[in-house]
């Protein structure tokens, strides 16, 4: 495995500025979990997009055993992705376009 990456580190000064700055983190995630071609690399940048979704919900204030007793619940309720189902919302009546 390589040596991790040295980044440069900054504070966000204000809690409206580090959500601006972490939904910022979080749509410059999505392309790069996208466009990874190695599972390698997928899975780190599913990291790093899981982390900036950690932050954001910290911000919201919630702790970290409410997020994943959030994601169980959830789960529960509405199936598993991992399983292969996901909620595609309310689905028009069979005569509607």
């Amino acid at each position: 495995m390589t040596a991790p990456k040295q980044l440069k580190r900054r504070a966000w000064p204000k809690i409206t500025l580090r959500k601006h700055a972490l939904f910022d983190k979080l749509s410059k995630e999505h392309p790069e979990v996208l466009s990874a071609t190695e599972a390698s690399a997928k899975c780190e940048e599913l990291a790093d997009l899981i982390e900036v979704a950690f932050a954001l919900a910290r911000q919201y204030g919630a702790t970290e055993d409410e997020r994943m007793a959030l994601v169980r619940k959830k789960r529960s309720e509405r199936a598993s992705f991992a399983e292969g189902f996901y909620d595609r919302g309310e689905q028009p009546s069979s005569g509607a376009r």
